[in-house]
């Protein structure tokens, strides 16, 4: 799905894509095709790829035939009738600024929705799903969706063609429920939208490359403008050896200057592009600048504020442990104090005993033996401490 100016509100649906040469305008999205003058307008700036993809599928005057090629090749069918396909790709919506590359329902009873792009976007199945919300608004009558009766409506298809450089499988599939926030543990949701992304490249080789020759001659076609450049000498170059060479020859050959033309433009789109996403690029780096500016100030705060935390706590434990050695201190001191005054009281009580058992003995209350064995020394030494 392609962005588009929101001051865009038209929001028609496309005529049948046929060869009829009447004068008449068909007007499919923003590319106005005139089928009688051949005219095609661009009012908006794309990618090359995407705009040469959509005239030859969409909005070229032989772009029913080859929608149709490319849909029988898509769908393994053999329809014929190109009044079978009915282009319906919406305009710009007011509350929708975006348009799809091709969208067109097959005999009412199935409607495709295709996109062509050059990087693999995971949002695909969201847009698809708004997208064909709006289709569905438009086919449906208003008064249909109010009837008790289910209002019939077409099968949707949902359709990538991958045509990038960075290398994709030869087809992936996409769903609306991988973006889901709640995952289901049957692996079934109440909503669901699958996208089939089709890699279009050469080197590849999806077999949808055989059965569709003007999808095959479209890739062959990029490939050599990739390999040319894109200047206005080498572009037409590069246009110009596809006709030799038999890709895209008669559309080539019959839009050469408008192809040229769109593809100058288109390269300076993309680099208007480049200018921007380098202009965004320079302000991310400011704002991540900023972000680990703060980031790293918020850590150095967060570092002295730690500093400080360990060196108060080193300094309460310093504290505490000085606080417990003067403690440890004073009660030695004090142990040692009373253990020094119960051996003085020890040596007085001793002493006090030794003169009244040395008083008893001399005044023969008491013999020397019984004294001596109640001071616990031998008799002669409690003689000489009388004597």
């Amino acid at each position: 799905m392609t962005e588009v100016p929101e001051n865009n509100k038209k929001n028609n649906v496309s005529d049948n894509l046929t060869n009829e040469n009447n004068a008449e305008n068909v007007t499919l999205g923003t590319d106005v095709f005139s089928q009688q003058k051949g005219n095609f307008q661009h009012e908006e700036r794309r990618n090359y790829k995407d705009s040469v993809f959509v005239d030859l599928f969409y909005t070229d005057e032989n772009a029913g035939k080859n929608l149709l090629s490319l849909y029988n090749a898509l769908y393994d069918d053999s329809l014929t009738d190109i009044h079978a396909l009915k282009g319906v790709r919406l305009e710009n919506i007011l509350y929708m600024p975006f348009a799809n590359d091709i969208a067109f329902t097959v005999e009412s009873k199935k409607i495709i929705l295709g996109e062509h792009q050059s990087t693999l976007n995971r949002n695909m199945p969201l847009r698809c799903l708004l997208y064909v919300a709006r289709e569905y608004e438009q086919l449906i009558p208003v008064r249909k969706r109010f009837r008790t009766k289910a209002a019939q409506i077409p099968t949707p298809y949902f359709i990538i063609f991958y045509n990038g450089k960075a290398e994709q499988e030869k087809e992936t599939l996409l769903r609306l429920s991988d973006a889901y926030q709640e995952k289901s543990d049957s692996g079934t949701y109440a909503l669901e939208l699958e996208v089939r992304m089709i890699n279009i490249n050469q080197k590849a080789g999806h077999p949808i490359l055989k059965k569709c020759p003007i999808l095959r001659e479209y890739s062959e076609f990029v490939e050599h403008v990739r390999a040319h450049g894109n200047d206005e000498q080498k572009l037409t170059t590069a246009v110009k050896e596809c006709i030799r060479e038999g890709i895209l020859s008669e559309y080539l050959e019959r839009k050469c200057r408008e192809v040229i033309n769109m593809l100058i433009g288109e390269y300076d789109y993309e680099m208007d592009m480049q200018e921007k996403q380098e202009e965004i690029r320079e302000e991310m780096q400011e704002v991540i600048a900023k972000a680990e500016k703060a980031a790293a100030e918020a850590k150095a705060e967060k570092a002295a504020a730690e500093a400080k935390a360990e060196k108060a706590v080193a300094e309460a434990k310093a504290e505490k442990a000085a606080a417990e050695a003067k403690a440890e201190k004073a009660a030695a001191e004090a142990k040692a104090e009373r253990a020094a005054a119960e051996a003085k009281a020890e040596r007085a009580a001793a002493e006090k005993t030794k003169q009244l058992l040395g008083s008893l003995v001399q005044k023969g209350l008491l013999s020397a033996k019984d004294a001596a064995a109640e001071m616990g020394v031998s008799e002669e030494t409690f003689l000489k401490w009388i004597e």
